[in-house]
């Protein structure tokens, strides 16, 4: 494990600087604006897991995979050190946007707004969610695995603007989101915060389990 984190390391030294400087420039700009610890901490966790995506990705481009392939390990390995190794980089990145947000609140005297379980545990998901659906499809198809998702959802974003904007009702989206709240919020209450909160991060581990077993059964059907 520790081997994998350090060949990635010195594989896509400029591309974490990049990500770090990337990081740093949003919360700058966001510093005038009424900050919003959950929304900020869902984004940069998002930016946060194009990090290891993108070390896999360049594997695919500049043919590392093969070499991979030939050392003496199963693939099977190979693919729960790509997790492994996932998880720590997203989980860094996100951990460095989370202290720069803190900073900024603690320059309003409104650090403790950051410092709850609810927005840990947004950022905990926002990771979860990218990794188990990006990641299977990033080993399986490489670059293209990459490239294809993020247009398709920047054509969805466009088209979603396009809609609204020529609408003559208005499309109200945060209706969708309101019934999942008020059942999530039933949850709360009626489970406890111990529990609520035990149980959504068991959900999210049995989620990466079961990304981490089919990124396995694609990865043994490449080619490489």
């Amino acid at each position: 494990m520790l081997n994998f984190l350090i060949k990635d390391w010195y594989s896509n030294r400029p591309l974490v600087y990049l990500f770090l400087g990337v990081v740093v420039l949003n919360s700058a700009l966001m510093l005038g604006d009424p900050i919003r610890p959950e929304e900020l901490i869902a984004l940069h966790c998002l930016i946060a897991t194009l990090l290891p995506l993108s070390f896999v990705s360049r594997e695919d481009k500049f043919r590392s995979t093969r070499l991979i392939c030939s050392l003496p390990l199963t693939r099977k390995a190979v693919t729960r050190y790509r997790y492994l190794s996932a998880w720590a980089y997203a989980s860094t990145l996100g951990l460095f946007a989370a202290a720069l947000i803190g900073i900024a609140l603690w320059m309003r005297s409104e650090l403790p707004r950051l410092l709850t379980p609810g927005v840990l545990l947004v950022g905990l998901t926002c990771i979860s969610l990218a990794l188990a659906v990006f990641l299977p499809v990033v080993i399986r198809f490489g670059l293209w695995g990459l490239i294809i998702p993020l247009v398709i959802l920047q054509v969805l974003g466009v088209v979603t603007m396009i809609l609204v904007s020529v609408s003559s009702r208005r499309l109200n989206f945060s209706s969708l989101v309101v019934p999942v709240r008020a059942w999530l919020d039933t949850a709360y209450s009626e489970l406890g915060p111990p529990l609520y909160y035990l149980g959504w991060l068991a959900l999210l581990v049995i989620l990466n389990l079961v990304s981490c077993r089919f990124s396995e059964w694609l990865f043994a059907r490449r080619e490489c």
